[in-house]
């Protein structure tokens, strides 16, 4: 079978198109009212607890990482209502009460909030 080259050239750029890399983007859409506050750590270490609690509250509540770890380098995505928080976060794998990093009396507003831990 004779294969003319513009037919060859066409077929070799649908081939090689299948070789380039995809760029996918996420979006994720935040209910109203609402913040998505992201947690990176930049710290150098792993963060093993993360605590958010309204500015009013007198405890932490939960660990926002429940089972899981924020390893150096990564981001953790957490949605909660917008308002004044006070944030903590450990290092500490055995005593989480001992806190790493705290903040207190952010006004987080509406949208996305970074919460950046560093060294």
């Amino acid at each position: 079978m004779k294969m003319t080259v513009g037919a060859f050239v066409a077929a070799a750029v649908v081939g090689l198109s299948a070789c380039q890399p995809t760029t996918t983007t996420t979006t994720t859409i935040v209910p109203a009212g609402q913040v998505q506050m992201n947690v990176i750590n930049r710290s150098g270490v792993t963060a093993f607890y993360v605590y958010i609690s309204p500015c009013s509250s007198s405890t932490w509540g939960i660990d926002r990482l429940g089972s899981n770890v924020l390893s150096n380098g990564e981001t953790r995505s957490i949605t909660l209502p917008a308002g004044c928080y006070d944030l903590k976060a450990s290092d500490n794998v055995t005593d989480p009460n001992e806190p790493t990093w705290v903040e207190r009396n952010v006004n987080i507003g509406v949208g996305a909030f970074d919460w950046t831990l560093r060294p």
